[in-house]
């Protein structure tokens, strides 16, 4: 009887671990293009305008923490050190970015944002255009407004918001204005309020005599950049030690009691999304395995030998401090018995000098209940954990 007891006190231990690789179920997931769509860039100023995506799930309600990669179709642009891919973490209102887009070529461009989030998939394409030359641009912005009367754009699942006629929008067109120099008057034209010219200002004396004055001109201001934000990557080793305890009650027998220690070795990554403002949000993913190293049950270290371990959480944090706090529930049955787990982990690090340094707590019980029998454990501990 112990040893039975043993072995399904084993599998409740075990089953941590496969907790962790499960994930709640999330249908419908959805990209909705907020910027960026029939942008154009002009290769030879090396600016382009970044797409925003925002993932939304099926109740249309914005997703944090999920996983954004961006993928810039053929040689017409590239993202941050000449890479055709870039991957990032939505924000706590839902939002991707794909910063550091350079232009490479002229012509159409296509940029696809592929989000997944709890086993769930959503796609997008993107459409922009690249021109050599601010005066290209311009030319494209003439055109544009000619046509721009009557079309609307919406965004849907997996979709894209269009511009009317073929044009580009009026804030796009007053980006690429900006970079000619010449920003009022050409988003002035894109919006359809005709294409005056700068203000002329001349004099004349009282004849006989005859002069004009220089002409005076104004220079219309250049809008200051939107600070976009930026993404980092960090990875590190896990090793960790947790103890517990196993209490077995057994119907007509006296109780008895277990101890252990279960030793925890893997790799953790974290991505991490940081704002103009400070303000951070992201993704910590743990992977490894776990083993008993001590037990005062003979069989319970034979039993579980080596159990696998994944686990993915959100974080967010402000002025260099990243953290999170979430508990993970399971129920299922092990050999007729019926076990019940709740994990909860807690993070907290510190961004500084190019790594994330800080403590992860872990607090974790387990329940098994079977014909006669109820065993109960619980398992504490903390690691360090240092990612460059």
């Amino acid at each position: 009887m112990r040893t039975t007891l043993a072995l399904l006190f084993a599998s409740a231990v075990a089953m941590n671990g496969v907790a962790f690789a499960q994930t709640p179920t999330n249908a419908a997931l959805k990209i909705v293009v907020i910027s960026g769509e029939d942008a154009v860039n002009i290769i030879q100023q090396k600016t382009a305008v970044a797409p925003v995506i925002e993932v939304r799930d099926r109740n249309n309600l914005p997703v944090s923490g999920a996983t954004v990669t961006f993928a810039v179709s053929g040689n017409g642009a590239t993202f941050a050190g000449g890479a055709q891919t870039l991957t990032v973490v939505t924000n706590a209102a839902g939002q991707a970015t794909a910063a550091g887009l350079t232009p490479t070529a002229t012509g159409a461009l296509q940029i696809s944002a592929s989000a997944t989030f709890q086993g769930q998939t959503a796609i997008a394409t993107i459409a922009q255009s690249n021109v050599l030359t601010a005066a290209e641009a311009v030319s494209t912005t003439t055109g544009a407004a000619g046509g721009a009367g009557s079309g609307s754009g919406t965004s849907g699942a997996g979709g894209a918001a269009g511009g009317g006629g073929g044009g580009l929008s009026g804030t796009t067109l007053g980006i690429i204005g900006a970079a000619v120099g010449g920003g009022a008057v050409v988003a002035k034209t894109a919006a359809g309020g005709g294409s005056d010219s700068p203000t002329t200002t001349s004099t004349s004396p009282t004849a006989p005599v005859t002069s004009t004055a220089p002409p005076t001109t104004t220079t219309p201001t250049t809008p200051a950049p939107t600070p976009q934000p930026t993404s980092s990557a960090f990875s590190g080793p896990m090793d960790g030690t947790f103890t517990g305890t196993s209490t077995v009650t057994v119907s007509g027998e006296p109780n008895f009691t277990c101890t252990f220690s279960m030793r925890h070795t893997g790799t953790a990554n974290l991505r991490l999304q940081t704002t103009s403002a400070g303000t951070i949000t992201g993704t910590l993913d743990m992977t490894g395995r776990q083993v008993v190293t001590t037990s005062t049950c003979g069989v319970v270290a034979g039993v579980i030998g080596d159990a696998p371990f994944t686990y993915t959480a959100p974080v967010e944090g402000s002025a260099g401090t990243v953290r999170f706090n979430q508990e993970f529930r399971d129920t299922q049955n092990v050999e007729g018995a019926s076990v019940s787990v709740i994990s909860t982990m807690s993070f907290t690090g510190t961004v500084s000098a190019g790594g994330v340094t800080g403590t992860l707590t872990y607090n974790s019980s387990a329940e098994l209940r079977g014909d006669g029998f109820t065993s109960k454990a619980t398992w504490t501990g903390s690691m360090p954990i240092s990612m460059r």
